[in-house]
């Protein structure tokens, strides 16, 4: 999600970007570093807003947070977990999820596709992989056990309250999906000439 200062940070993703277009260069984004998943979603960001913001990378998301807190900086793009105690404390604002649908976790926050960016999507996510080679009865085997446990209602209700969504499936559908992912981000790096610290 897109955060900024609650109290001084602009009240919406459309006027963050209004902003950002009317001083190009003078907002800055925080994140954990060159190559870190805030990093690449920002860039994303930027391209898909035609806005020009300047990348501020940290060692790390905890000091980024805290120059974000002391306005510092303009906003971050940042996994919501990291900053949710901030939310609720009032001292930062989600202006958008990046998310394809509202997280039921702060289902108020629209999405940057409601705010004008059509097919913006930039999430965090976690699979289950086995070394290359694994023979596909084992792989099944794990896929069907793993599928069983994300449709356990214990560990939905633990998941959820953490802001996850499950998506539970077949090997041949992550497969698609890593995929597409290494494409969107491969293009970003490229475009964005991002290196990694």
């Amino acid at each position: 999600m897109l955060v900024v200062p609650a109290r001084r940070g602009p009240a919406s993703l459309r006027a963050l970007m209004s902003q950002a277009k009317s001083a190009p260069g003078t907002l800055s984004y925080g994140s954990a570093g060159n190559g870190s998943s805030g990093h690449l979603a920002s860039e994303l960001f930027k391209d898909a807003a035609a806005i020009n913001v300047l990348h501020v990378p940290y060692k790390g998301g905890a000091p980024a947070i805290t120059d974000l807190l002391g306005e510092r900086l303009s906003f971050m793009n940042i996994n919501p977990l990291e900053v949710l105690s901030h939310l609720r404390a009032g001292t930062l604002k989600a202006l958008a999820v990046a998310s394809e649908h509202r997280t039921p976790l702060l289902p108020d926050v629209p999405t940057m596709r409601e705010q004008g960016l059509p097919g913006f999507t930039a999430t965090v996510w976690w699979g289950l992989v086995a070394p290359a080679g694994t023979p596909p009865a084992v792989v099944e085997r794990l896929n069907q056990a793993a599928n069983k446990a994300l449709a356990d209602p214990a560990v939905r209700q633990q998941l959820s309250q953490v802001g996850v969504t499950i998506s539970a499936g077949t090997p041949a559908a992550f497969g698609d999906f890593i995929r597409s992912e290494t494409a969107t981000w491969a293009a970003v790096i490229r475009k964005a000439n991002v290196r990694a610290d």
